[in-house]
């Protein structure tokens, strides 16, 4: 993709923020529209979507313009991090009162809210083998978590008391992790439709 030269950007025209201006207004065509759904069960369902659905459009951003490479990635990663959270959060709201396992709204830590999760797993398996999916889906929670722990590294430079963020990694071919969130969302797609068979019973 060809790039702008220097005297183009100078000659661009540029907007400013105006007296008038808000963020929030009614659509002014079908196109323009948003719609927020009044339902928060709904809104967690189409949340997880929405975040996978917004880094994967990322991605094709930065296939399609290489200079993207350095200021997406971030979204891109903290977009994919949320996902597995709200999916993870979807079990426990959805599926989690069938196997005595509450509701948690409160933590982060991908790591703990699998620690919950997995157990309901294993329990609706009922010792079907799963040919290592689990073990897999497991692995690579785990690597976010590490590269993520809480939901920061990827949102802010530094930490809370301004340390600066050290980064897991330099470069992230995001290609792959975009298939590899594909598999994942597969994966919770199907457990989905498992317990809801299960206890729809």
């Amino acid at each position: 993709m060809s790039q702008p030269d220097f005297r183009s950007l100078l000659n661009s025209e540029f907007t400013w923020p105006e007296p008038a201006d808000r963020l929030f207004v009614a659509p002014g065509g079908y196109a323009d529209g948003g719609t927020l759904a009044s339902h928060a069960w709904t809104r967690l369902v189409l949340m997880a979507d929405g975040y996978r659905e917004a880094a994967d459009r990322l991605v094709d951003a930065v296939a399609a313009d290489t200079v993207l490479q350095g200021t997406v990635v971030y979204p891109v990663i903290f977009l994919y991090r949320h996902f597995m959270e709200l999916e993870l959060k979807y079990v426990l709201v959805t599926y989690g009162r069938h196997f005595d396992e509450e509701a948690d709204w409160k933590s982060h830590s991908l790591t703990d809210l699998w620690a919950k999760v997995r157990p309901i797993i294993e329990t609706a398996a009922d010792g079907t083998d799963d040919g290592g999916t689990n073990d897999a889906v497991e692995a690579c929670i785990r690597e976010m978590s590490a590269a993520d722990p809480m939901s920061f590294s990827f949102r802010y430079p530094v930490e809370k008391g301004g340390k600066p963020m050290v980064l897991a990694f330099d470069t992230v071919d995001l290609g792959n992790l975009r298939r590899t969130m594909r598999k994942i969302a597969n994966y919770f797609t199907g457990l989905d439709g498992l317990l809801d068979q299960l206890t729809a019973a």
